[in-house]
């Protein structure tokens, strides 16, 4: 075997990868449990399992590396995304709007230059016009001006 040919796989860990192989929706995932499962439960070596999961042999032990490192749970994707850059959060963005609803749902106006201010007092600096637009947009608002004329006036 010669690659961590001294390391065992547990037979609870063994278990768990059944399950997880069962239970999973990513190919991808599924072929990484598939990877340390060969071993453990047929002894294939790197070169055999590459060929049964379609991967590198090098790509092969990576994963075996992986596991002995991490556990199982090296072995599943991490979640992608996200809002990691955030000046606020989703509940304070809707309570910093619903600021602006009041002026709207009154008769006034809501001008972007407004909720850009309150914006900027909210994080307590100052953010490019571009982030209240997508906040703005992310939250289902657009642009309405009203016309510069009354549709049925004399012309």
């Amino acid at each position: 075997m010669g690659y961590h040919a001294n390391k065992c796989i547990s037979t609870e860990d063994l278990s768990r990868i059944e399950h997880l192989i069962q239970s999973c929706q990513l190919a991808a995932d599924i072929r990484r449990l598939q990877c340390v499962y060969f071993r453990g439960s047929f002894g294939y070596d790197a070169e055999k399992v590459a060929a049964l999961t379609q991967f590198s042999t090098g790509h092969v032990r990576r994963i075996w590396s992986a596991y002995f490192k991490d556990g199982v749970d090296a072995l599943l994707t991490k979640p992608k995304g996200g809002r990691r850059h955030c000046l606020l959060d989703e509940s304070d963005e809707e309570a910093l709007l619903a600021q602006h609803v009041e002026a709207g749902s009154n008769g006034l106006i809501v001008e972007i230059d407004t909720l850009h201010k309150s914006l900027c007092e909210r994080v307590g600096k100052s953010v490019a016009l571009s982030t209240t637009y997508r906040l703005a947009h992310r939250h289902g608002w657009r642009k309405l001006a009203p016309r510069p004329f009354h549709v049925n006036r004399n012309e």
